[in-house]
């Protein structure tokens, strides 16, 4: 039981201790603090806690693969536009591994991105072209500063 200095309430929190079976090591156990309803079997509050690493692994992997933690945005509209294009991203990662659960039941998410990066035409394929490209790309670059810079001036 807990109890709640600002509303006066006492609510009950159940402590969950869970260990792998094949060890006896302590640093082998996960505790779990939850508020669920006591409706709940011990068992199900257990898979409840299980399935958190799953959540969790997704998180990872969106941050990770397709940049979800990567948006400079300064209004909604371009959040909301990063995030549907994270989730379309994710979508495609998840298909890709169903497709694949038979033959590769390991495939993750970053090998699919490997793989794409692998299989997808090279823009650059010597020193002369990558040359050009970053000579265009710095052109783009000072055309940009230049009109930051114009439009920081008070006219």
């Amino acid at each position: 039981m807990l109890h709640d200095d600002e509303s006066g309430e006492v609510k009950q929190w159940d402590l969950i201790i869970c260990r792998d079976n094949q060890t006896t090591s302590l640093k082998d156990y996960t505790y779990t603090i939850s508020n669920t309803a006591s409706s709940k079997t011990l068992q199900e509050m257990i898979q409840m806690d299980r399935q958190r690493y799953w959540i969790e692994r997704s998180f990872q992997d969106n941050k990770n693969e397709v940049a979800m933690d990567e948006y400079q945005v300064r209004k909604y509209r371009g959040f909301y536009h990063h995030m549907s294009l994270c989730m379309l991203a994710t979508l495609f990662l998840m298909e890709e591994r169903m497709d694949c659960k038979d033959t590769l039941p390991l495939l993750s998410c970053a090998d699919i991105r490997r793989a794409m990066e692998f299989l997808m035409p090279k823009k650059v394929t010597n020193l002369e072209e990558f040359c050009v490209q970053m000579e265009v790309r710095h052109i783009k670059r000072q055309k940009s500063i230049d009109h930051a810079s114009r439009d920081a001036i008070p006219h």
